[in-house]
């Protein structure tokens, strides 16, 4: 992609960034975005209809990267390691992001990535139904998500492999649960 795309594009994104530590997305305008990046209006509308069309190419490009992380290789365990350690790298966009009515939402698309490899797992080694393990990835799904925002809301105090290692031993607690 031709470097003066790359760098207005970098440019609306670093003003959406801003913009979202003071104001949720609905009040973000797109004269706003533009003065703050300095470009023409013009320039947004060729590469983006709107604010949240912007906001939706940032949450993908990270779901990306997460995705690209957990797919490096190893069990889940490394899986979740990954991805922390690459949401480690983005903590200032997701600390912005969570003040956003959507990222629940968007969380759990993120919950999506390894849940086809958890459910096989937990159905093979433990024993469960197709229903317990679903039941135990929406529990474990949902705890981790609180992990991860409390890890987050914290400044990232605590180490991401320590986290990721709280992250999978509470799901496994969860999933022994059923076959106790």
């Amino acid at each position: 992609m031709d470097k003066r795309i790359l760098n207005t594009k970098k440019a609306l994104k670093e003003s959406l960034f801003e913009l979202l530590k003071q104001k949720p997305i609905e009040r973000i305008t797109v004269k706003q975005l533009c003065i703050n990046a300095d470009i023409n209006r013009s320039t947004f509308y060729t590469y983006y209809k709107t604010p949240e069309e912007l906001l939706s190419e940032i949450e993908n490009e990270l779901y990306n990267e997460l995705k690209d992380a957990a797919d490096k290789g190893g069990g889940i365990p490394e899986a979740v390691s990954n991805m922390l350690c690459a949401a480690a790298d983005k903590a200032l966009l997701l600390g912005v992001m969570t003040d956003q009515a959507c990222f629940r939402e968007y969380m759990k698309s993120i919950y999506e990535i390894l849940k086809s490899d958890c459910l096989s797992k937990w159905m093979r080694e433990y024993s469960l139904t197709a229903q317990q393990a679903e039941q135990a990835y929406v529990f474990a799904s949902g705890g981790a998500q609180k992990l991860f925002e409390g890890w987050l809301a914290s400044g990232m105090s605590e180490d991401y492999k320590d986290t990721a290692n709280a992250i999978v031993s509470l799901a496994l607690s969860g999933v022994k649960g059923f076959s106790a």
